[in-house]
C-alpha cells in the first residue's frame, strides 16, 4: 500500500504542474483576448469614472463622446423638424449649410414628379 502512494502522488503533482500550466496558459490567453475587446470598444471606458473626470486619461472615450455630441447637433432630426417649420424649405439653402432641401427629396420620386 504504501509504494503505491509513493508512485502517484509524484505522479499526481507532475500532472497537477502540467495541468496549472495548461491553464493559466489558457486564461492568459483569454485575458488578452478580452482586453484587446475591451479596448476596442470606445462607447465604454477602460479606467473607473472616478478618475476619468480627475484625469481624463481614455482619450479615445473622449473623442467618441465629441463625436456624439457633434452628430447630435447637427443631425438632430426634432430640431430639423423644427427649422423647417418655423423657416420653410429655404432654411436649407440660406443659413445652415450642411443639408440642402434637394438632397431631402428621394431621386426616384423627383423624377417620377418632373415627369408627369
Amino acid at each position: 500500500r504504501h509504494w503505491f502512494y509513493s508512485i502517484t502522488f509524484p505522479a499526481f503533482i507532475a500532472c497537477n504542474f502540467i495541468v496549472g500550466l495548461y491553464y493559466g496558459v489558457a486564461r492568459a490567453g483569454i485575458a488578452v483576448v478580452v482586453s484587446l475587446w475591451r479596448c476596442s470598444r470606445v462607447d465604454l471606458l477602460v479606467v473607473p469614472r472616478d478618475l476619468q473626470k480627475k484625469m481624463n486619461l481614455d482619450m479615445a472615450y473622449l473623442s467618441f463622446l465629441s463625436v456624439v455630441g457633434l452628430a447630435e447637433r447637427e443631425y438632430n432630426p426634432t430640431m430639423r423638424m423644427a427649422l423647417k417649420c418655423l423657416a420653410g424649405d429655404g432654411i436649407y439653402a440660406s443659413w445652415y449649410l450642411r443639408r440642402q432641401a434637394n438632397i431631402l427629396e428621394h431621386p426616384v420620386a423627383s423624377e417620377a414628379t418632373d415627369a408627369a
